[in-house]
């Protein structure tokens, strides 16, 4: 005010204040304009990332969508159905030198399984010496309600009383119809007790006449139908992290999750491996693996240092230079697809009962899998046929994947495990070292076992 008064033009000035007071009331403010002209730029921005990101999105849903059967087909989780038989019999055909003798119209002929059919699950357990009663909770409360029969067949190696270990199942679950224990030599391991079993099943259900297949719906074995059930191999070890004791292995699959997956009509592994690896492997290289020697894990923990030293020339009598020899000269087999073939590790896994009996019907194969139990049967506490039969089990009970498969396969791996530190291990699998068959969980689990794998070298180092 006083430098209005002592201006010469103070009329002037004063004039040009009332002015400018008047355009700001008039504009709503002195920074009105400003903040407007932020807020629309903050808008317009916000406007712009929204739609990028909806465009992202929309992107990776598409990506996942298109990629969505490769993982499925990279996992063996749920594998391009076949147009008929779960029996790729083109693929087989190499395999099949001589004609079928059985005459198949005095043979069932089972229908295909399907996830609405099956209501019977056939549990196998290969049994030593632990207490069964972890089944209880980890098996029965697990198999779907859908599910309407349990069978359970405990296939003892180690002349245990059946009282000292084997609950009574029907008490907890009314399901359980029938629980079976047979006595079987401790020879060959838990593949022994499952080539076992896998024999005398189809010796069974191969000598009903068409009759019988007729009369099933009114007889009291109509759940033991192979078109309506699932065949579970299983150890008598929890199926918990503390048992998991194969390396590059994420897990084991749940019960529910390979009853879900066989009712589908596919061979399920019980154990998943690290998203980064597939449980195909390249055929070619599976063929070479070998082993020389092998200590069972238990025997390393009580110290059974008779075992570890005395019993290893007898690790391999036959002289098997690998499991394509053990396959030439022991089981006169091969694996139907000469590019990729699936395995399972750590001896548990679940099948059709119907792929069982399909099977069964090519000469071939069926004479392979009486060979493998009478391979198995050689007496010595660890062998090499053990691990040979562990390496076949996949490829002789799952159907062989078809050309575009294959293709698929072979675009998405970028490497096979044949190091000398993937032998006896994952030997032959395929790897994809970029992780793009890894979803973001299962990327983080596999970067932090890699930083602390790292970390502990440094530290030893």
């Amino acid at each position: 005010g006083n430098i209005l008064e002592a201006s010469p033009n103070k009329s002037f000035y004063r004039h040009n204040k009332i002015e400018r007071l008047k355009v700001l009331r008039h504009n709503g403010g002195p920074n009105t304009r400003g903040c407007l002209k932020v807020i629309i730029y903050c808008l317009a921005l916000a406007s712009i990332c929204l739609i990028s990101s909806i465009l992202v999105l929309f992107l990776i849903h598409w990506r996942r969508m298109e990629s969505s059967s490769v993982l499925s087909l990279w996992n063996a989780e749920d594998i391009l159905q076949h147009d008929s038989d779960y029996v790729n019999v083109s693929l087989r055909s190499k395999a099949n030198s001589r004609k079928d003798n059985v005459d198949n119209s005095t043979m069932m002929s089972p229908s295909l399984a399907t996830e609405d059919n099956i209501h019977t699950v056939e549990f196998v357990v290969a049994y030593c010496n632990t207490d069964l009663s972890w089944m209880i909770r980890g098996v029965l409360h697990q198999i779907p309600k859908t599910i309407t029969t349990i069978r359970i067949t405990v296939l003892s190696k180690c002349g245990q009383d059946k009282s000292a270990y084997l609950p009574i199942f029907q008490i907890y679950d009314h399901r359980v119809v029938n629980v079976d224990v047979e006595n079987l030599s401790n020879v060959g391991g838990c593949d022994y007790a499952y080539a076992h079993f896998i024999n005398r099943y189809i010796e069974t259900h191969t000598t009903r006449t068409l009759e019988d297949a007729e009369n099933i719906n009114t007889n009291d074995d109509a759940d033991a139908d192979p078109s309506s059930s699932v065949i579970l191999f299983i150890k008598d070890t929890p199926r918990s992290r503390r048992f998991l004791h194969m390396p590059r292995h994420e897990r084991f699959r749940s019960v529910s999750e390979m009853i879900h997956a066989a009712s589908k009509g596919n061979f399920i592994c019980g154990a998943k491996l690290d998203c980064e690896l597939s449980p195909y492997h390249d055929t070619a290289a599976l063929y070479r693996f070998t082993k020389t020697h092998y200590t069972r894990r238990t025997d390393l923990l009580l110290k059974v240092e008779s075992m570890i030293t005395d019993d290893q020339p007898y690790f391999n009598t036959h002289e098997y230079e690998d499991l394509r020899d053990f396959h030439t000269r022991a089981l006169h087999w091969e694996f139907p697809n000469a590019q990729f073939t699936r395995v399972c590790y750590g001896g548990t896994f679940a099948v059709p009962a119907s792929q069982v009996i399909a099977l069964s019907k090519i000469p071939n194969t069926r004479n392979a899998m009486k060979l493998l139990e009478y391979n198995l049967q050689r007496n010595a506490s660890t062998a090499i046929e053990e691990h040979f039969a562990e390496r076949t089990w996949g490829g002789l009970l799952s159907t062989p994947l078809d050309e575009k498969e294959s293709d698929i396969l072979k675009k998405t791996k970028d490497r096979i495990m044949i190091s000398k530190l993937d032998r006896g291990k994952t030997y032959g699998a395929l790897a994809n070292t970029h992780y793009s068959t890894c979803t973001f969980p299962q990327y983080a689990t596999q970067y932090a076992k890699k930083l602390y794998s790292n970390m502990r070298s440094n530290l030893q180092s």
